[in-house]
C-alpha cells in the first residue's frame, strides 16, 4: 500500500470539508485501503476556569461586557463542552440555575444562529458535544434567579474531528438529543412521557362538562361561568364554597408578566375556607389549579376538598381563571398558555358523552399572542367538531398537530347552537408534546 501524506491547510473533518471521524491525535487512518499519515493535531482550549455569575446576571464568553466578541472556529468541527454547576462554595446563596447559550454568526450574514441549552441544576454535571455551525462563535452563561448567586466550573474545546456522544440506551435520560446518533429500543412519546428526555415534555390534558347548559358559548370546563383572558399580570385569590376547606393547600401552575413558567403554593384562609387568599406573584395565565388530599391516619380514608375552588383576578370577583369542582382535587379545564421559549403540538383529541336536543360544537381557539401590543385579543379558530341531537358522543382524533406557539393560549369553546336549557354531560381529553422552541436542546 502505498503512504499518502496529507498537508491540506484547512483540518479534515471541519466545518468546510466532509467530517472524518478517527481516533483523537491519531497518527494515520485507513482509507479505502490506503493507510494515510496525518500531522499530529491538537485541540485548542478555549476556556478552562471557575466563573462566579451573581444573580439575575450573564458571564460572556469570550469576556466581553457587550457580548459582541467572538472566537474563531472556522477549522474546527465541534466544540466539547465540560460543564459543571456548584451548589456550595464562595458568595452562593442559593441553588441557582445555569442557561447555556452558543451563538454563531457567518462572517457574510448579518443573523446569528443559536443553541440555547436547558437549566443545568446545582451540583449537576454536564459534558456536552456542539456542531459548529460557522466561522465564529460566542457563548453565555446566564442565571436567571433573583436572588441566588451561581459557580461554575468551564471548560470548552475546539475539536478537529466530530466526537459525538455513543449510542444511547432505553430508560437512559438524554440531556442533548442533538448529539444523539442512535437510541435503542426507543420511543420518543414513550419517552417524552417518562421525562427521560430533557427539555421535551408529554402533557395530557382532561376537562368535563357536566351541567344544564343554555344558549350561551363557555369555556370547557364544569361551571357556567365565562372565561376572562387577561392581559395584564394580577394577583389571583383563591377560596372554595365550602368553610371546611380550611387550610387545604392549593398549588396555582401558570405564566408571570413575561410568559415565564411560574408555581405558587398556598393555605386557604385556616379558620374558614370561604374567605379567599391572594397569591404573592401576579399570573398573567393560569394553567392549572390542584389541591391536596389528605388521608386519615386512623380510617385511611381521603379527605378531597368539600367546596367548589375557584381561582380569580384579586380585582375582579367575576374573572375565573381555574375552577376545582368538590372532591375533584385539580381543576379540569381544556386550556393551555404556552410557555416563552416553548412550543406545542396537538397530537389528538378524545371526546365522549351525550347531549340534550340541540347541535352543540366544540371549537378550540388560539390566541395571537399572551401579550398583545395593543392590548387586544385576537383568536383564530383550528379545530371544530359538531355533534347531532341526542347524539352518544364517541369521537377520536388523531395525528392532528396542531401547533401552539410559544406566549400564545388554546382554549376549547363549547357552542351550544341553541335556545334551551339542556343537560349536558361531555368529557375530553387532549395529547400534547412540548417542545423546545428553535435549537433549543
Amino acid at each position: 500500500m502505498s503512504i499518502l501524506t496529507y498537508n491540506k491547510s484547512v483540518p479534515l473533518g471541519s466545518a468546510y470539508s466532509d467530517a472524518l471521524t478517527r481516533p483523537y491525535n491519531a497518527d494515520s487512518f485507513l482509507i479505502k485501503n490506503q493507510n494515510v499519515s496525518f500531522e499530529p493535531l491538537t485541540p485548542r482550549e478555549t476556556s478552562n476556569r471557575n466563573l462566579f455569575i451573581g444573580s439575575n446576571s450573564t458571564v460572556n464568553i469570550p469576556t466581553s461586557t457587550t457580548g459582541n466578541v467572538y472566537i474563531n472556529c472556522g477549522n474546527f468541527n465541534t466544540i466539547r463542552n465540560e460543564i459543571n454547576s456548584l451548589s456550595t462554595g464562595y458568595n452562593i446563596n442559593g441553588n441557582a440555575n445555569i442557561i447555556q447559550r452558543y451563538f454563531f454568526t457567518p462572517t457574510d450574514k448579518s443573523r446569528e444562529f443559536e443553541y440555547i441549552s436547558k437549566h443545568i441544576s446545582p451540583d449537576e454535571s454536564l459534558v456536552d458535544t456542539i456542531p459548529i455551525k460557522s466561522q465564529k462563535f460566542r457563548m453565555e452563561l446566564i442565571n436567571n434567579n433573583l436572588s441566588s448567586n451561581a459557580s461554575i466550573y468551564l471548560n470548552n474545546t475546539l475539536l478537529y474531528f466530530s466526537q459525538y456522544n455513543t449510542h444511547s440506551h432505553h430508560q437512559e435520560q438524554i440531556n442533548n438529543p442533538v448529539n444523539l446518533n442512535v437510541r435503542h429500543n426507543n420511543n420518543f412519546y414513550d419517552d417524552a412521557a417518562l421525562k427521560n428526555i430533557k427539555n421535551f415534555e408529554y402533557k395530557n390534558i382532561c376537562g368535563y362538562l357536566d351541567h344544564a347548559t343554555g344558549s350561551s358559548k363557555q369555556i370547557f370546563w364544569n361551571v357556567d361561568r365565562q372565561y376572562f383572558s387577561p392581559t395584564l399580570a394580577y394577583q389571583m385569590r383563591v377560596a372554595s364554597s365550602n368553610s371546611l376547606d380550611a387550610n387545604l393547600k392549593i398549588k396555582v401552575d401558570g405564566l408571570d408578566i413575561e410568559g415565564n413558567e411560574l408555581t405558587e403554593i398556598i393555605n386557604l384562609n385556616n379558620t374558614d375556607g370561604t374567605i379567599p387568599v391572594q397569591t404573592s406573584n401576579g399570573f398573567l395565565r393560569v394553567n392549572s389549579a390542584t389541591a391536596d388530599i389528605i388521608q386519615d391516619v386512623g380510617t385511611f380514608d381521603y379527605a378531597l376538598n368539600k367546596g367548589n375552588i375557584s381561582v380569580y383576578v384579586s380585582t375582579l370577583s367575576t374573572t375565573t381563571q381555574e375552577f376545582i369542582a368538590t372532591e375533584r382535587t385539580q381543576s379540569n379545564t381544556i386550556k393551555y398558555a404556552v410557555p416563552k421559549g416553548k412550543q406545542i403540538l396537538i397530537k389528538d383529541i378524545n371526546l365522549d358523552g351525550v347531549t340534550g336536543n340541540y347541535d352543540p360544537q366544540l371549537d378550540i381557539f388560539v390566541n395571537r399572542s399572551i401579550i398583545p401590543a395593543t392590548g387586544e385579543n385576537i383568536f383564530k379558530k383550528v379545530f371544530t367538531s359538531r355533534f347531532q341531537d341526542n347524539q352518544n358522543i364517541a369521537q377520536h382524533f388523531t395525528n392532528l398537530n396542531i401547533k401552539v406557539d410559544e406566549l400564545q393560549e388554546f382554549y376549547m369553546e363549547f357552542n351550544p347552537n341553541g335556545t334551551a336549557t339542556q343537560d349536558t354531560f361531555i368529557t375530553a381529553s387532549m395529547n400534547l408534546i412540548e417542545y423546545p422552541k428553535k435549537d433549543y436542546y
